[in-house]
């Protein structure tokens, strides 16, 4: 069941009669509650993009020089540990009283030292994660509630 269409105006009456399922919803006026939103967020995009996008960035970075530092602390934990074991074999199989075995005996002292602090910086990155973890949590509870409270839910 082809149809022609004879002239444009036909056209024009097919393509926007008002049966037509799409265009149904156009003819319905908006909310008042959709007005509102459409002002807040025109009101607040071009601030949340000039201070969020530069907490994002910092946030960012803080992230990034936690995990450097997380792999710092991984390392100076394994060399000083190798060391430790290095410097006790040394000690071991050196004469007492030599020269050598001082020597070994305070490397591998200063490596259990290593090995502490190592240990202690670990803890710190973890605490601060800990405290960035509740921080985003925080931050997200709020978002939330200003935008329950913004929508009138």
């Amino acid at each position: 069941m082809a149809s022609t269409i004879s002239s444009p105006s036909s056209v024009s009456n097919v393509v926007f009669n008002r049966e037509n399922p799409l265009l149904q919803n156009l003819h319905q006026p908006l909310g008042t509650k959709s007005w509102v939103v459409g002002m807040i967020i025109t009101l607040l995009l071009p601030f949340l993009k000039c201070k969020w996008w530069s907490l994002l960035k910092l946030r960012n970075e803080v992230e990034v020089a936690v995990e450097v530092a997380e792999d710092v602390a991984d390392v100076v934990e394994k060399v000083a540990e190798e060391a430790e074991k290095v410097a006790e074999e040394v000690a071991d199989h050196s004469p007492e009283g030599g020269r050598l075995k001082e020597v070994a005996t305070s490397v591998k002292n200063a490596a259990k030292e290593a090995i502490k602090d190592a240990q202690l910086a670990e803890a710190a990155i973890d605490k601060v994660e800990e405290v960035e973890k509740g921080l985003k949590s925080t931050i997200q509870s709020v978002g939330d509630e200003a935008i329950k409270d913004g929508l009138g839910a």
